[in-house]
């Protein structure tokens, strides 16, 4: 019997998407998402007997994470396909530009997908923030604002996270070209390390490009994003 746990919550989203698993068994038809800061997951025996030689934790396959922080040191650890959803909107008290530092120092192969005008917390309508508390920037996803802003956030990360999943653990066809940059590739930290303590949203990075293509209902949306990928 495996128990999951996430350390150091701090209030926000865990979303997991698991299957059966047994310890110490690659799953190869098992990916995990997650939404927010400090949600690395931890896999140990029902006993609460950490991880050991004699029970190693079990590894997914890919791993789909929204707007992350705080995991530098533990992404170095993951030996999994990698995408990392980020948004121009992100606010500096959040996650900054973490989420680009993370995906620099992920192995490959790894997708950073950025989203304009997406916040932190417009993945999820399940948190309410007060406006004047200044802990979130509005989303400003498509050009509009308000729940038609979410919903279309919403929308981005279901399809980039569709894909992604579709190919890593299903083994669907050839690698996405939405996951794809047009121009080469991007492997390494893709932003401004000093944009994190800046007082406004984070820009956009720099060496990311177009995607090779897009998906079709964001198109009609005037959703934009943005793609860095690295892949063997």
């Amino acid at each position: 019997m495996i128990k999951i746990s996430a350390k150091s919550l701090d209030n926000h989203l865990c979303l997991l998407f698991l299957a059966r698993v047994w310890q110490g068994t690659t799953l190869a038809a098992v990916g995990l998402f997650m939404l927010s800061v400090s949600v690395t997951p931890r896999f140990s025996r029902a006993d609460n007997h950490p991880p050991s030689a004699a029970f190693p934790p079990p590894i997914p396959a890919a791993l789909g994470l929204l707007a992350p922080g705080r995991i530098a040191d533990e992404i170095t650890e993951v030996n999994a396909a990698l995408l990392v959803i980020h948004g121009t909107k992100e606010h500096p008290l959040q996650v900054g530009d973490e989420p680009l530092e993370i995906y620099g120092l992920a192995a490959l192969p790894k997708h950073l997908v950025v989203v304009t005008g997406a916040n932190h917390f417009g993945y999820t309508d399940g948190i309410c923030l007060d406006p004047a508390d200044d802990q979130d920037n509005p989303s400003q996803v498509g050009g509009v604002t308000g729940p038609e802003a979410h919903r279309q956030q919403q929308l981005a990360a279901r399809n980039y996270l569709h894909a992604f999943f579709s190919h890593y653990l299903r083994g669907n066809g050839s690698l996405p070209c939405q996951l794809l940059q047009q121009t080469g590739e991007q492997c390494d930290d893709p932003g401004d390390p000093g944009q994190q303590c800046s007082p406004g949203p984070v820009d956009p990075p720099p060496n990311c490009g177009r995607p090779l293509c897009s998906f079709a209902d964001l198109d009609r949306l005037n959703v934009a994003v943005s793609v860095c990928s690295c892949v063997p």
